[in-house]
């Protein structure tokens, strides 16, 4: 069954906090600098009650191009660097980074992605996420307990890899809630972990 694949990445390394790797000054100033001035070409959404992504933005069509180059670049130097801050080889399969936007006073729940999940309005607070298991849709309830019970692995080999590109706002913390373990990120800070169950966050 695709849905209990087990957790490669948990298996060999365990769960514990020392499988959350940070990287500080991994972006220069300059670097975070570059990428905050892409971002700000958008449009500040205010009716999301949590992180968006920039390609949800009115006028993201407009420098759709400009963006896709930088965001696969990225990617790729990401994914090298990585495997060697893990000691392992990474695959990549057209992966390609994103930006990422939290509004003032938003905030997350404590979270772990699902391979494959989708929604209907890609808005995690107002959609229950669906799965297509032999063409069929299957609706899976928005509550990481119950999600929990039907995904008991999660995502098997992936890591989460976060570049934060400012520190200049109060608040901002992720939070590892298995692991009791807050941080502040530094603006250049690159934070990966592996994305399952056992390391799921709270930004």
């Amino acid at each position: 069954n695709s849905l209990l694949t087990e957790d490669t990445f948990t298996k060999k390394y365990g769960s514990g906090s020392e499988n959350i790797k940070i990287t500080e000054n991994y972006f220069s100033v300059e670097e975070c600098s570059r990428a905050l001035e892409m971002a700000t070409k958008f449009k500040v959404r205010t009716d999301r009650k949590h992180l968006y992504p920039l390609s949800m933005s009115e006028n993201y069509q407009d420098i759709n191009d400009e963006i896709f180059k930088y965001t696969k670049i990225l990617a790729e130097k990401m994914i090298v660097d990585i495997s060697k801050i893990w000691n392992e080889p990474l695959t990549q399969y057209g992966e390609s980074a994103h930006f990422k936007v939290h509004p003032s006073g938003s905030e997350l729940n404590p979270h772990t992605d699902i391979l494959h999940l989708e929604y209907p309005e890609t808005d995690p607070d107002n959609n229950n996420p669906f799965y297509i298991l032999n063409g069929e849709k299957i609706i899976i309830p928005n509550d990481f307990e119950i999600q929990s019970k039907i995904f008991p692995n999660m995502w098997s080999g992936h890591l989460a890899c976060l570049i934060y590109l400012n520190d200049d706002y109060e608040g901002g913390e992720i939070y590892f809630p298995r692991q009791n373990l807050t941080i502040k990120p530094k603006a250049g800070t690159l934070i990966t972990f592996p994305g399952s169950l056992h390391c799921n966050a709270l930004s």
